[in-house]
């Protein structure tokens, strides 16, 4: 489910280069914008009962996005934090990116409390120059806050033309913020995202799903396949 939300907001923002040089411009947020269009993307994706700041678990906790799909149902929060990198033709921003990283964090922990819905954090990390990789600090300092193992598959670069001959970096991360844990159902050994396998050199946050093909259960050798949801 991230790949297919990350890609719909690739998508939206391709279609919409045009409009987005207005927020690149002032690096100013386009959450409230990107949360509609999303929504819009997720029904004509199939998705069922989609709706916009969503109660849930019985309190005032809203989520951006909620939907299900089958008998599952999933909540999004959406961020669009603003860098504060040098970029030429756009608004110097001095204030640290601190506050902003600090938020997706906080809507992580949101995401992992309450119903059973599975929680998904989609963000928009910009501007980036093009050759700078600065941005993989604050994705590891996220990873290492929440424990989740974030890495280069979560997360997608796109282009966003700001003149004829310059183009500024857009990053869009999708991931699940609660990871299930899965029990052999050989010898009863329970995998546990948040603590991995050190044994094979799994680390910790690391989804069930993003297992090398080649790991076996620590205790008696089977692979993934005899596995099941706890």
């Amino acid at each position: 489910m991230e790949k297919r939300i990350r890609d719909l907001i690739c998508k939206i923002l391709d279609k919409r280069k045009d409009l987005l040089i207005i927020p690149l411009k002032q690096r100013a947020k386009f959450e409230g914008w990107l949360k509609f269009e999303l929504a819009h993307a997720l029904v004509l994706d199939g998705m069922e009962n989609v709706v916009v700041e969503a109660k849930y678990d019985n309190s005032s906790k809203r989520a951006d996005i909620m939907f299900r799909l089958g008998e599952k149902s999933y909540k999004i929060e959406l961020k669009t934090p603003n860098t504060n990198w040098r970029v030429d033709g756009i608004e110097n921003m001095h204030r640290p990116i601190t506050k902003n990283i600090n938020s997706i964090i906080h809507d992580i922990y949101k995401l992992n409390t309450g119903d059973s819905s599975i929680g998904i954090i989609a963000f928009v990390l910009f501007p980036l120059s093009s050759n700078d990789e600065d941005w993989k600090s604050y994705i590891k300092r996220i990873s290492d806050k929440t424990q989740l193992n974030i890495n280069d598959k979560h997360c997608q670069t796109i282009k966003i033309p700001l003149t004829d001959s310059q183009k500024v970096n857009m990053l869009i991360c999708v991931y699940k913020t609660k990871m299930k844990k899965y029990v052999c159902v050989v010898c009863g050994y329970e995998y546990d995202p948040k603590s991995g396998d050190e044994s094979q050199g799994v680390k910790p946050g690391t989804a069930f799903e993003d297992l090398p093909e080649d790991w076996v259960c620590p205790l008696c050798g089977v692979g993934k396949d005899q596995f099941e949801e706890a």
